[in-house]
Formats: C-alpha cells, sequence, structure tokens
C-alpha cells in the first residue's frame, strides 16, 4: 500500500511542476512575442479596432514594413476616436502620397505596429481597398 501512496504522490508532484513550468513559459512567451498578424476575416469580423477595415484585407501581414511613416509610431496605443484633426492629416498625408496598392500593406503595417488608424480616416481607406479590389477582379 505503501508504494501506490508512493506513487500517487510523485505523480502529484509531477503534475505541479508540470503546470508551473508551462505556467512559466506562456508568460515569457507572452512578453517577447510581436503582436499577431491580422487573422482571416471571418475569424475578426466585429472584433478589434479596425473590424470594418480588416475585412477589407486579403492577405494578412507577418511583419513590419515601414512606408517613410516612422512618426506615426508616437501613436502607438490611442484609441481610433482620440486623434486630432492635425494628427488625421499626418495619417492622411502619408496615405495620399503611397502607391495606391502598398495601401493595404501600410494599413496591416501600422496594426503590426499597434498604431490604430484614425478614425476619421477609416471609411476613406475602405473606399480605397474597395477600389483595389474592383480593379483585381477586372484583371481577372
Amino acid at each position: 500500500m505503501n508504494v501506490v501512496w508512493i506513487f500517487l504522490l510523485s505523480l502529484a508532484v509531477l503534475a505541479v511542476i508540470a503546470y508551473v513550468a508551462g505556467f512559466v513559459l506562456r508568460r515569457s512567451s507572452q512578453n517577447t512575442q510581436q503582436p499577431a498578424p491580422i487573422e482571416a476575416c471571418e475569424e475578426k469580423c466585429g472584433e478589434g479596432c479596425c473590424s470594418g477595415l480588416n475585412c477589407q484585407l486579403v492577405k494578412p501581414a507577418t511583419k513590419i514594413v515601414y512606408f517613410d511613416d516612422e512618426e506615426l509610431d508616437v501613436f502607438k496605443g490611442r484609441k481610433a476616436a482620440d486623434y486630432s484633426d492635425e494628427e488625421t492629416d499626418k495619417f492622411r498625408e502619408i496615405l495620399y502620397t503611397m502607391r495606391v496598392e502598398d495601401v493595404p500593406e501600410w494599413i496591416q503595417s501600422l496594426q503590426l505596429r499597434c498604431v490604430e488608424i484614425p478614425q476619421k480616416l477609416k471609411d476613406e481607406l475602405i473606399l480605397i481597398i474597395n477600389d483595389l479590389r474592383n480593379v483585381e477582379q477586372i484583371k481577372k
């Protein structure tokens, strides 16, 4: 009978050690992970800051690409509705000086950098993305 109790106690100790090790590994990986790329539209619509915009994007980005827009990193963590007109104009200036076909990748880059797009600019972006999709459909 003593052997059974020793076995059960050893099993319980191993389970606790495995649980603690898993917890520590999860915590350390959360602290070092880059933000996850945008998931497919079906999985993300209705969630997050840019859900309407996410649904317009076709392929998810996996790396951050800068479009000569490093100055926008100061807005990291800012909510979409909290931008002034002048701050929105900074985004708009970059948007309208880039190639139209680069807009989806720029949006994804901003999202990976945790920079929300100003609410006042989202309708314009959706129109641009829709135009791009229409052009692609015509080409097919």
